[in-house]
């Protein structure tokens, strides 16, 4: 028998999925470090692929289709601030 890997152990895609619809991204909308980052942003596509990206990472099935990190948010100039920001509200 073997363990099941992180991704079975966080409920598979309908539990991260929802994990970061009702948790993830409201928290970016208030946290006043990066709120600002996502005033014009597509709610329902940043969902997908963060949900794509998390599933992908931790050993599920999907394929994650967004543009690589670099690429994603080369020129942003995200501050440590907000790096850090991020990382909490998804702890």
């Amino acid at each position: 028998m073997t363990e099941p890997n992180l991704y079975e152990r966080l409920g598979g895609e309908p539990r991260i999925r929802e994990r970061v619809y009702e948790s993830v991204f409201p928290l970016h909308t208030q946290n006043a470090a990066i709120r600002n980052r996502y005033v014009d942003s597509d709610r329902d596509n940043v969902i997908r692929l963060v949900t794509e990206f998390i599933c992908n990472g931790t050993g599920g099935p999907q394929a994650y289709s967004g543009r690589d990190m670099l690429t994603t948010h080369r020129g942003m100039n995200i501050s440590e601030e907000e790096f850090v920001a991020v990382l909490d509200d998804i702890v």
